[in-house]
């Protein structure tokens, strides 16, 4: 019985799981505040007010040029769609197994 009187005593109640020590804890918690401070140093991706695309990735301001080709790809598309619904759908032979080209939106 002495052998187990260890386990069952009120000490091991008090015992915590390996992940929530104290130093693990602090360790999360300074992780947690790197995040904050990176996110904090960087620009806003989604801000309205800004005139520029930022890139996500790198945080840096993306060219003119490849962002007016990026905001010009849903206008682009809708132009492929309709040219392929009417060459490939309402033409004389329908072929229905036709399909998009691909296009990449930055070459």
């Amino acid at each position: 019985m002495k052998g187990c009187a260890p386990i069952t005593t009120p000490a091991s109640f008090y015992r915590q799981r390996k992940d929530l020590d104290t130093s693990k804890c602090r360790r999360y918690e300074n992780c947690v505040q790197d995040v904050v401070t990176t996110l904090s140093e960087m620009a806003n991706p989604v801000d309205v007010e800004q005139e520029e695309l930022i890139s996500l990735a790198s945080g840096q301001v993306l060219e003119t040029t490849a962002a007016d080709r990026l905001l010009g790809t849903e206008q682009l598309g809708e132009e492929q769609f309709s040219k392929f619904i009417k060459n490939k759908i309402f033409s004389e032979e329908p072929d229905i197994f036709a399909k998009l080209e691909r296009k990449p939106a930055l070459n």
